[in-house]
């Protein structure tokens, strides 16, 4: 059945009878298809194509095209509001950046008697409050069969994908005519995806639309937003057609593993007809060798900070511009657990500088991992599994002062990588700024 759904072609497969099965679902379905490991890889093998298409769902995965500039991935969502496991999200989408979902859907959350019963939907990350589509004349999208993403047009090129969804169905608002929302996925460049709202109304009502983030945000200018999540980050230029928009953020806060950000851009005044327009581009990778926000005047972009107490971005000290990071280690069982974003560097000499405010105590441990193209560590490691620092930071001084730790990066290294750590058993205080690797 499945071969046959999902035209994979299987037609050995698809002749078994199924009644000749034994097992559990899941071991006849493990044992019923060949076992793609055993067959040699051809040294011809294409990657993943420039976009899989599931007609059936309403569902488009949308890929660079190998060898471009292009960083931009997108899968886009109809379909309808009562699939299995439904989240009412007609119009949803995620936009990855390189390997991180920079904006996305959420997922689900910790399951509970709630989630099963007539309150599903309470949930924020269930309902389509937590999702990245519209809510309409202050309302949010029904549930069932009768809430579906009508498709309209797909068009696939080379350089472009476009996928036209009518969403009127999903809103149970009378006053609704028309609501359709336009994805355009390109391959140009860096790679964009344009999101495009054309709403209509028989008398006014308000009108939002939503971006959903792991990350953090901010607005720069009337019309553009920056959102980031550790090393990937988009810039978002928003339109509006008929009526000025204000953006508001609200924390999503249910019983789940991750609690995102919403990013509500709502229309400041009752419309009969708009339409808004995101358009969403990438922001330009690092340059090779180079430490992004060495700063921390971007923020936490490039880093990766745990809201631990151990480490945060201070305005208290600066050796220059506003913004440092602090660390304060107060506990002899734990320490700092800080991550910058991998540094596109091959083999060789280098040096990690920065300047360092004592507090007090001693031992923040600089350290540089070294990672292959698989993403895997190349440092050698003690019988603890620990690797060795590059450099150590303490003191008292209450006074900037530079530091230069050289190391020399092994054969293999696509990536380095800085890790902040106070070493466990220490109690130290201190502030790190205008960090760099340097080559030497």
């Amino acid at each position: 059945y499945l071969s046959r759904r999902l035209g994979l072609g299987l037609s050995e497969w698809e002749g078994r009878d199924p009644a000749g099965l034994e097992g559990t679902l899941f071991e006849a379905l493990l044992y019923s298809f060949p076992n793609s490991a055993s067959r040699p890889s051809s040294p011809k093998a294409e990657g993943p194509a420039l976009r899989d298409w599931f007609d059936g769902g309403g569902v488009l995965i949308g890929r660079p095209r190998p060898g471009t500039p292009c960083r931009l991935g997108v899968a886009l969502k109809g379909g309808h509001n009562a699939e299995h496991h439904n989240h009412n999200d007609l119009g949803s989408y995620v936009v990855a950046v390189g390997s991180m979902a920079v904006l996305l859907d959420p997922g689900a959350e910790t399951y509970s008697a709630r989630t099963f019963s007539a309150r599903r939907y309470e949930s924020k990350l269930l309902n389509s409050f937590g999702h990245p589509v519209p809510v309409v004349a202050g309302q949010l999208q029904r549930t069932g069969r009768e809430a579906q993403a009508k498709v309209l047009r797909v068009d696939f090129t080379e350089d472009e994908d476009t996928l036209v969804l009518d969403l009127t169905s999903a809103y149970p608002v009378p006053q609704l005519v028309r609501l359709v929302r336009t994805f355009v996925y390109s391959r140009k460049g860096l790679g964009a995806l344009t999101v495009e709202d054309e709403v209509e109304f028989t008398e006014p009502s308000s009108f939002e639309t939503a971006l959903i983030t792991l990350g953090r945000w901010r607005q720069e200018g009337p019309n553009r937003l920056f959102i980031w999540d550790y090393e990937e980050g988009v810039q978002v230029e928003v339109k509006a057609e008929g009526a000025a928009f204000e953006v508001r953020s609200e924390r999503i806060e249910e019983d789940a593993p991750v609690k995102p950000t919403r990013i509500g851009i709502r229309l400041a005044e009752p419309i009969r007809r708009a339409k808004v327009t995101m358009l969403i581009t990438p922001l330009p990778p690092g340059d090779e060798g180079t430490l992004r926000n060495g700063g921390f005047e971007e923020d936490t972009l490039g880093w990766r900070i745990p809201e631990d107490g151990f480490g945060s971005l201070s305005q208290e000290q600066a050796a220059s511009g506003q913004w440092s990071l602090k660390i304060t280690d107060r506990r002899k069982d734990a320490g700092s657990d800080i991550t910058s974003a991998r540094i596109r560097a091959g083999a060789g000499r280098y040096e990690v500088r920065g300047k360092y405010l004592g507090v007090s105590g001693d031992g923040i441990g600089i350290y540089i991992r070294f990672l292959d193209a698989q993403g895997n560590l190349l440092n050698p490691v003690d019988e603890r599994g620990f690797i060795a620092p590059v450099g150590s930071l303490g003191g008292s001084e209450r006074r900037w002062r530079p530091f230069a730790f050289p190391f020399e990066a092994p054969k293999g290294t696509v990536h380095l990588q800085v890790w902040i750590h106070s070493y466990t058993t220490a109690r130290v205080e201190g502030y790190l700024d205008d960090l760099e690797i340097v080559r030497r």
